[in-house]
């Protein structure tokens, strides 16, 4: 065999697998690590990538070609279907087998295999981003972009735009992750049902929604339901609304954290903020949060126990005779 005189170069390359190797039961180690890998016979090879199919990319071409390595190999990482050689790309029952275990191996299967509709649909079912390894006439094939865009809403930047305007289309990808709205033509950005479809799978989208939607009260409300954050992706319009970022904190106070920086300095604003949730106090400016005199104020406003308690633990100040306790008697405790 020509691999016989194996320069040390070509050693140099396999020795790292034959030590590995070594390492096993019945791997014959002290063999391995003398002999190059192209030495190796078969049995050592399945040894080797039953181990780690990463094994099968050192092997020699002799060995990449052989279908019962090769289908060791995939059945641990579709992925390994990179390294066969000759008719194994072209292997249906192989190719078959890396694509169960990576839908995107479908990028290594011959050309005849990536137009085989039966083998891309299950490809698709495994991972919706094989659909871009498709043949072009099944990445226009309704059935198969069904089913990627359901595995993966992402799939629908992997649809020729001809095609993203299909109402279906967009609307599965959506429900699957809203952000796939980034891939939908500008019309469907403007269509509140998509939108509110696509918020409802995941508040960011909103910021991905025409801008008259993102001064949607109805739209925002319902992210900010979901996600006080959500408030950061709505027009400034809005987060700038005192009547609004009110609602807003009746349903999620964090949203006060995405007001404008207007609002949350504002003491008349917070002390109205605070009447709906004590923490709004949390996400006020700097100047009012840490203001020992506006922590007064807001006693004044509301003397309940429960908000000079919250106060008080902000602060720190559990003194019996602390001006926070606007009850008098600085009650018996934390939470006396």
């Amino acid at each position: 065999s020509s691999h016989v005189g194996a320069s040390p170069r070509c050693f140099s390359r396999f020795r790292p697998l034959a030590l590995y190797a070594g390492t096993g039961r019945n791997a014959g180690g002290r063999s391995l690590q003398r002999w190059p890998g192209a030495m190796m016979n078969n049995a050592r090879w399945h040894d080797c990538i039953q181990r780690d199919s990463r094994a099968l990319r050192l092997a020699p071409s002799t060995f990449r070609a052989d279908r019962k390595l090769v289908m060791e190999a995939v059945r641990q990482d579709g992925q390994s279907l990179e390294f066969g050689c000759g008719a194994v790309r072209s292997d249906r029952d192989l190719v078959m087998a890396a694509v169960q275990r990576n839908g995107t191996a479908l990028r290594h299967a011959s050309l005849d295999l990536q137009c085989d509709k039966e083998l891309v649909l299950q490809a698709v079912s495994k991972d919706g981003l094989a659909l871009q390894f498709a043949s072009t006439e099944l990445r226009e094939d309704m059935d198969v972009l069904l089913k990627a865009v359901q595995q993966n809403g992402l799939a629908l930047s992997c649809i020729h735009n001809k095609l993203r305007g299909n109402r279906t289309l967009v609307m599965e990808a959506i429900n699957q992750n809203g952000m796939a709205l980034r891939f939908a033509p500008a019309d469907f950005r403007k269509d509140k049902e998509i939108v509110r479809a696509a918020v409802r799978n995941c508040v960011q989208a909103l910021e991905l929604a025409h801008g008259h939607l993102r001064e949607d009260p109805d739209i925002v409300l319902e992210a900010v339901e979901r996600k006080g954050a959500a408030l950061q992706f709505a027009a400034s319009k809005l987060r700038s609304d005192k009547a609004f970022v009110l609602k807003s904190i009746e349903r999620n106070v964090w949203s006060l954290g995405s007001a404008t920086r207007e609002l949350r300095a504002d003491r008349a604003f917070i002390h109205e903020a605070m009447k709906r949730n004590h923490m709004a106090l949390e996400f006020a400016a700097a100047e009012i949060r840490e203001d020992p005199a506006f922590h007064i104020e807001a006693t004044q406003h509301d003397d309940s126990r429960l908000l000079c308690n919250y106060l008080r633990s902000m602060t720190g100040d559990w003194a019996p005779d602390s001006p926070l306790d606007r009850r008098g008697g600085g009650g018996g405790g934390a939470w006396g």
